[in-house]
C-alpha cells in the first residue's frame, strides 16, 4: 500500500482546509439566495452528445470524461446541465434564477493550481433583460469578493466588440474565436508565447503583430 497515490489532477483536503472551504461556500450560498437565485439538483453525468454539443461556443471536446460503454460523460462545468434541464422543464418561469454548486472533472493536462476535479459554483439567470442580469451577476460576483476579504477590480469586455476588431484587422471567421482564446492566456504567458500561439492558427504575420500592438 505504500505506493498508493492520487489520481492526477486531484487532491485531498485536511480536515481545516475542509471546513475553511465550506465556510467559504456558505457565505457565497447566503449571498446568492440573498440575490433571489435559487438552487436544483441534476445529476454528475449527461449524454455525450449534449457536452460535445457545447464544443460550438468554446469548450473542448478533449474536456469530457467519458464513461466506457454508456455514451454519458461527466460534466465538465455547470451550465451544461442547466441548458438540458431548462429544456426539458419548459413551464419554468422566467426569468429564471439558478445557482449550483458542486464538481465538475476536465480532462485536461494538470497544472499549478489547475487541478481535473473542482468545486464550481454557478450563478445564471435564464430569461429576462440581458442588460439587467448581466448588471446583477457582476454586482453579485463584486458582493462576493467583499464578503472574503478580497481586494477585486472587474474588468469588462465584449465578444461582439472583440470580434468586430479581429474582423478589421483582417482575422477571418473561422480563426476568430482560436484567437481570442490565445489573448484571453495573456495573464498567464508572455507575449512571445501569445503571439506565437496566434500564428499557430493560420493568422498572417503582418495580422499577428497588429493584433499584438492593440492588446
Amino acid at each position: 500500500m505504500a505506493d498508493l497515490q492520487l489520481p492526477r489532477g486531484t487532491r485531498d483536503l485536511m480536515p481545516n482546509e475542509a471546513i475553511f472551504r465550506n465556510e467559504v461556500l456558505k457565505k457565497i450560498e447566503h449571498l446568492l439566495q440573498q440575490f433571489g437565485f435559487t438552487t436544483i439538483d441534476t445529476p454528475s453525468f449527461e449524454q455525450l452528445t449534449l457536452l460535445y454539443a457545447k464544443s460550438g461556443i468554446g469548450e473542448e471536446s478533449k474536456l469530457v470524461y467519458e464513461l466506457k460503454d454508456d455514451d454519458l460523460g461527466l460534466r465538465y462545468d455547470n451550465t451544461v446541465s442547466l441548458a438540458r434541464f431548462v429544456s426539458m422543464h419548459k413551464d419554468i418561469q422566467l426569468p429564471f434564477k439558478r445557482y449550483y454548486i458542486g464538481k465538475v472533472w476536465r480532462h485536461e493536462e494538470p497544472q499549478h493550481l489547475r487541478y481535473r476535479e473542482v468545486t464550481q459554483v454557478d450563478a445564471d439567470i435564464v430569461g429576462g433583460s440581458e442588460t439587467e442580469s448581466d448588471s446583477e451577476i457582476i454586482a453579485l460576483g463584486g458582493k462576493i469578493m467583499e464578503a472574503l476579504g478580497i481586494d477585486y477590480a472587474i474588468k469588462l469586455s465584449d465578444r461582439r466588440m472583440m470580434n468586430s476588431v479581429l474582423t478589421t484587422l483582417g482575422v477571418s471567421e473561422d480563426k476568430a474565436l482560436p484567437t481570442l482564446r490565445a489573448i484571453d492566456k495573456l495573464d498567464r504567458k508572455s507575449s512571445q508565447e501569445i503571439a506565437q500561439l496566434i500564428s499557430s492558427i493560420g493568422v498572417e504575420s503582418n495580422i499577428v503583430d497588429s493584433i499584438m500592438d492593440l492588446v
